[in-house]
């Protein structure tokens, strides 16, 4: 397979990589449909078939297109998630058995929550995959680049480990990267910073005319508050509380 050869003996020097980097992200810039500028407020679908194309024909010479249509391929599709509060990104592989016999599909997804909640004014440096970001684009084409490398791994072995040694070794040869990590800023980080809120945290918030206290349960993009209530659900404390989703924004800590 020729994607296999790229991999594992084709890597870019390191001049071609920085110059083919900074090719990909004028290129976002001028033909994304969400990405218009380097601290972009939304980011669609399109935008990542459109990197892939890129990073596929400036890095791979389009191997990997080559293989998604050949026999160990499949479809490939693009996701932008808000539920992803931990994960930059994630790439999937799946397979089924249909009519005409083994079907594959891959999926990559980026975070559009943890993308959009960092770069606003952090007082710490915000490092993806080992590599120093100044804004938004930035993050989004590091996480972009490791999930290229999970799908040449899928692509060529039907398996990835972004833990494994020959991992390590394709996405620092190809992208310069040092770590399989990011810094950006979760939900958690951004409530305790912003609010001093945190899961167990007694908070106040408004839901229509009304003002609540309780405590925060679980924090994702919103807050999970449990209130006092008599007819609502028992848990393990033994008291029975309701249930409020609430945004971050909205919650004031009660001392």
């Amino acid at each position: 397979m020729r994607l296999r050869i790229r991999l594992v003996r084709q890597p870019p020097s390191p001049a071609a990589r920085v110059a083919g980097q900074a090719a990909i992200r004028a290129h976002a810039l001028a033909r994304g449909a969400g990405i218009n500028r380097p601290m972009f407020h939304r980011i669609v679908p399109s935008d990542l078939a459109l990197l892939f194309e890129a990073y596929d024909a400036r890095f791979f010479d389009g191997a990997m297109r080559e293989a998604l249509d050949g026999p160990t391929g499949g479809a490939l599709t693009f996701d932008v998630s808000r539920r992803m509060i931990r994960s930059g990104g994630m790439t999937r592989r799946e397979e089924r058995r249909g009519p005409s016999g083994v079907e594959r599909r891959f999926s990559i997804g980026v975070s559009a929550t943890l993308l959009g909640g960092t770069f606003r004014g952090e007082a710490r440096a915000i490092n993806v995959c080992g590599v120093r970001c100044e804004d938004r684009l930035d993050a989004l084409l590091r996480i972009f680049e490791h999930e290229l490398i999970h799908l040449c791994e899928f692509l060529v072995w039907q398996a990835s480990n972004c833990r494994g040694r020959p991992f390590a070794r394709f996405v620092h040869g190809f992208f310069g990267h040092t770590e399989a990590t990011h810094e950006l800023v979760t939900p958690h980080e951004r409530a305790r910073q912003a609010l001093g809120v945190g899961v167990g945290s007694r908070v106040r918030f408004r839901a229509g005319r009304r003002v609540h206290e309780g405590v925060v349960n679980r924090i994702t993009r919103r807050a999970t508050v449990l209130v006092p209530d008599p007819g609502g659900r028992r848990y393990s404390d033994g008291q029975c509380y309701a249930k409020y989703y609430v945004p971050i924004e909205a919650l004031e800590p009660v001392e």
